[in-house]
């Protein structure tokens, strides 16, 4: 194919009696480009490769998928980000591959492809080939602008090592007219929900995938029809657009050199900024050009610190969602019969299920210890009833929760070392900050643990909106990932299902767990001996014993305890 190519592009070349001493090397009409291993987050700085989806010779595309690489933490897919045709790989599989090394080398079709991806950027150009004489350019693809084209929408790397999200909502359908950064569709990954936004102005003509349906990067999401013709590099050359030869109007044609990586030029990979659909949000509502924000990542990827800071703002709210939201009550269940399956079923791990595998699996290396104690309800029972109509005006719904969550945030002042966690190397403890309390809460996509920013600096209304807002992302599963990290202290309220006592398990990297159990009226002996009914239910803390000891987690539930009991006593430590 290659010689053909070659023969094809030198046959006019051949009959030009005004071009003299012409030199045109293999190398400079099909160029080849190490394509290396990029950093895929997380902290990975190794990978082993697990499988190879294409051999020595193979033509690729790009966004096909050129093998499957095992971390310590995921299982990524890497994609092809060139068109060309793969020379060689540099590993077998099981091999260990770093990152920064060379995977493969493709031959691309285009030099400037090759000269942009170079660590040194040659300095020579064509106009070393050719000498003195005019002639006319190689032919090359440009974007036709008369009519409308078909595109189709690839689902690019959205970071995070993820290989692939399931589609949870469309917000488009066929036919629907669609500007640049209008919502696509809702996805799912095993760390966090994304959304999609579109890079476009066009018509949507064929959704690829149904809600609940799993798709990988570099597959096809939606065909657009767009006016005039996209960039390659925009459209992922899924548009067939002609080619057009140009005109020579020079002797020479100049390759691009790479921009240094520390100049303040844009960065870009060919010519498309590297950020999440997220990222690129806040961009757009700051009216910031990705363009002109140097990325901190590998391939000049740009994060969402990098954009804030571009704007000179300090990141010390993290209230992302409005108090005014308005509370959807749960849906009445209807009793299910149930039968026993008529054969072995396999169902593929994946969401948020994945992530707390490996989540507890890490939890197992701590030693926990327990404590557990009771507690009287009735007090916060009525100030609760007394605040419901005052929470009811702020379209909040008020439960328990926010109290206990206070009440740990003021203990807490009182006893750090629960608030902390321990260094990789076991050699320091990290005093947080923060008080950024996490809740385990159960979903349609399974157990998760987002948590709620700074409680220390909140009210007990303001935490109630925030769980809110919460538990709505949760049952639409859309719950995103800066509220799934940075967390220091969890409480579960598995009581609301049922149960008393309970053994939670540590959510590493924190040192500190508290379960709630039902509230029961049971009988009890008031402060005269009177033997009377009283709102009771239990509480179960786990700690790490590395960092905390026994005495310390009981005076820590004590405090914690007196503030439940007696929630006006909140209020003398409100600022």
């Amino acid at each position: 194919m290659l010689v053909s190519r070659f023969l094809r592009l030198s046959r006019p070349l051949a009959h030009l009696s005004c071009v003299h001493n012409i030199h045109l090397s293999r190398g400079m009409l099909f160029p080849t480009v190490q394509f290396k291993l990029s950093d895929i987050g997380e902290g990975i700085a190794e990978v082993q490769i697990k499988e190879w989806h294409v051999k020595e010779g193979d033509t690729v595309s790009q966004f096909d998928n050129l093998c499957e690489v095992q971390s310590d933490k995921a299982a990524v897919t890497i994609t092809s980000r060139y068109d060309g045709v793969v020379k060689k790989l540099h590993y077998k599989v099981d091999d260990v591959a770093r990152v920064g090394q060379p995977l493969l080398e493709i031959e691309v079709d285009d030099a400037s492809v090759a000269e942009e991806t170079s660590q040194e950027p040659k300095k020579d150009s064509v106009k070393e080939h050719l000498e003195e004489a005019p002639a006319p350019a190689l032919p090359s693809k440009l974007p036709t602008d008369s009519s409308k084209s078909i595109i189709q929408f690839k689902l690019f790397d959205i970071g995070e090592g993820i290989a692939e999200v399931q589609i949870k909502e469309w917000h488009v359908k066929v036919g629907d007219k669609v500007s640049q950064f209008d919502n696509l569709c809702e996805v799912q990954s095993d760390k966090a929900a994304v959304t999609i936004t579109s890079r476009f102005d066009g018509i949507v003509k064929k959704l690829h995938y149904n809600v609940n349906e799993v798709v990988r990067v570099g597959q096809p999401l939606i065909d657009f029809e767009v006016e005039g013709g996209v960039k390659e590099a925009e459209a992922g050359k899924d548009g067939k657009e002609a080619s057009t030869p140009v005109k020579a109007e020079t002797s020479s044609v100049a390759i691009p050199q790479a921009a240094s990586a520390s100049d303040g030029s844009e960065h870009t990979l060919l010519g498309k900024v590297l950020a999440t659909p997220a990222v690129r949000r806040i961009a757009m509502e700051n009216k910031v050009d990705l363009k002109k924000v140097k990325g901190s990542r590998r391939d000049g990827r740009v994060l969402k610190e990098d954009v804030l800071k571009f704007l000179g703002k300090v990141e010390q709210d993290y209230t992302s969602g409005s108090t005014n939201i308005r509370y959807s009550p749960a849906i009445g269940t209807q009793a299910k019969t149930f039968s026993p399956l008529s054969e072995d079923r396999v169902v593929p791990i994946r969401g948020y299920t994945r992530a707390m595998i490996k989540t507890m699996t890490e939890a197992l290396k701590i030693p926990h210890f327990g404590y557990d104690d009771e507690v009287r309800a009735d007090a916060l029972i009525a100030v609760r009833n007394e605040l419901k109509e005052l929470a009811k005006e702020r379209n909040v719904k008020l439960s328990y929760m926010p109290f206990f969550i206070k009440a740990v945030s003021l203990a807490l002042l009182e006893y750090p070392s629960l608030n902390a966690s321990v260094d990789d190397k076991l050699e320091n403890v990290i005093y947080k900050a923060s008080h950024n309390i996490c809740l385990a809460m159960d979903t349609p996509g399974g157990l998760v643990v987002p948590n709620i920013k700074n409680c220390e600096q909140r009210s007990i209304l303001e935490i109630a909106a925030e769980l809110q807002r919460l538990q709505e992302d949760g049952k639409r599963e859309r719950i995103a990932r800066d509220d799934l990290t940075g967390g220091t202290f969890t409480l579960s309220n598995i009581g609301t299902i049922g149960g008393t006592y309970v053994s939670p398990v540590i959510f590493p990297p924190q040192v500190a767990i508290g379960a709630l159990g039902k509230v029961e009226k049971l009988p009890r002996y008031d402060d005269n001996d009177n033997l009377v009914p009283m709102n009771m239910f239990k509480v179960s803390w786990c700690a790490d014993h590395r960092v905390v000891d026994g005495a310390t987690m009981a005076r820590f539930s004590n405090r914690w305890k007196f503030y439940v009991e007696h929630p006006s006593a909140m209020l003398a430590q409100l600022k």
